[in-house]
């Protein structure tokens, strides 16, 4: 009786002694250390990088400004060709006792004027091209000179801005210059090459005054 009494005891003891026991380090959960814990969806604490790639925004490209008629304000006619923006002008000119109005185009080197208050006989509009190697003189919808078979009178540049007024005689351009601010109105116009093109039979003076002689003789 005395040795089962001593078995039972060694017994309970291996029980409590077991269950009192330290676990094994290998089934202890491991706590990973910290800045280890970023991951995929996870952010990232105050003041660490992230692993996130960084998207750039978009941005829109601004567009160039188109020209306004305040580009032309207060400029006389020789201020306006050194803008060098194409504009669509209203000119008006006193010429002794007259006063005289002018639709004019510019484009560059390249002007075109226009006049109805010309009194020119056959021809209700004068038309003035001037390029940057040539200048001509023409009637809308007719002959020019009146009377030749000519649609166009023709002086070439050579090396003048214009022919003088003794190589025109009197087909010379009005002299738009001395025009103050006051007189001329500009606004933006959008180029059109045929303003400037001379369509027809072009003469030079030599050839009116030829086709002129041969009719007296």
């Amino acid at each position: 009786m005395k040795h089962m009494l001593i078995i039972l005891t060694l017994i309970i003891g291996l029980m409590v002694f077991g269950c009192t026991s330290t676990p094994n380090a290998q089934d202890t959960p491991s706590v990973p250390p910290a800045g280890d814990n970023e991951g995929p969806g996870v952010p990232a604490a105050p003041g660490e990088p992230s692993d996130e790639p960084t998207v750039p925004e978009e941005t829109t490209p601004e567009e160039p400004a188109e020209p306004s008629g305040d580009n032309f304000a207060g400029l006389d006619y020789d201020g306006v060709l050194a803008l060098g923006l194409p504009a669509e002008c209203d000119v008006t000119m006193a010429t002794g006792q007259e006063t005289m109005s002018y639709k004019m185009y510019i484009d560059g080197q390249n002007v075109r004027w226009e006049s109805s208050d010309m009194d020119m006989e056959d021809c209700s509009k004068v038309v003035y091209v001037a390029t940057d190697n040539a200048v001509a003189i023409g009637c809308e919808g007719g002959n020019y000179p009146p009377g030749s078979s000519c649609n166009w009178l023709v002086m070439s540049d050579e090396g003048e801005s214009e022919p003088t007024e003794t190589e025109m005689g009197d087909y010379s351009s009005p002299e738009f210059g001395g025009v103050p601010a006051a007189q001329i109105s500009c606004k933006p116009w959008i180029p059109d090459s045929s303003k400037f093109s001379t369509p027809g039979k072009a003469c030079t003076m030599d050839d009116y005054m030829d086709e002129m002689m041969a009719g007296y003789q």
